[in-house]
């Protein structure tokens, strides 16, 4: 079943909620199914992954009828939580700042090793390149030996240059997806699990 086949199943099910809701649950699934298509399944596999129509109208649906008791859960913080989380807050607001301080340093610190390995490249390049020019140097004033082992510096300058590039780039698009992974489960984290 491709996504909008699948999107427009949901949506018949669901012609008793108002427009604006449908269109929330139907923006909801349709970036599920997005996310799963960018961490390279198929469009069918992430159809199937995320359920059959049934089952997801049949979550929609139990949210929509949630019990008295959940609602009124949903409401927010009592007064009793709110205090204790002011009163404790020289405990926790310090290692909650140090924490996120931590994570930060730590992804500033592997995307500056990525910058490093493209700096480490292009200079092996440029290597490689003033290598050929060497060649052409010392053949004009008469050192074909040297000229020849400047060369083939050169050359194996310019071959590993090209070869590290694929391997960096490698590197990179893993630590986009690791990030992209840490990113949602922090809003995860945050939001407790909850979506928009």
């Amino acid at each position: 079943m491709t996504k909008i086949e699948y999107l427009s199943a949901i949506k018949a099910k669901l012609n008793h909620l108002s427009p604006s809701e449908i269109d929330a649950y139907l923006s909801f699934y349709a970036e599920m199914i997005d996310d799963r298509i960018e961490e390279g399944m198929s469009e069918d596999e992430a159809v199937r992954d995320i359920g059959t129509v049934d089952e997801v109208v049949g979550q929609i649906l139990s949210e929509k009828t949630d019990s008295p008791a959940k609602q009124s859960n949903k409401r927010g913080l009592s007064i009793g939580s709110i205090l204790f989380l002011i009163i404790t807050s020289p405990v926790w607001l310090p290692l909650l700042i140090a924490m996120a301080a931590v994570v930060f340093s730590v992804y500033v610190v592997l995307w500056s090793v990525i910058v490093s390995l493209y700096a480490v490249d292009l200079a092996v390049g440029v290597a490689g390149v003033a290598g050929v020019i060497g060649l052409i140097v010392l053949c004009a004033v008469g050192k074909p030996a040297a000229a020849m082992l400047l060369a083939g510096a050169g050359m194996i300058c310019i071959g590993l240059s090209i070869l590290m590039l694929f391997a960096f780039n490698a590197i990179t698009k893993l630590t986009i997806w690791l990030s992209k992974v840490l990113f949602k489960g922090v809003k995860l984290a945050i939001t407790g699990g909850k979506t928009k």
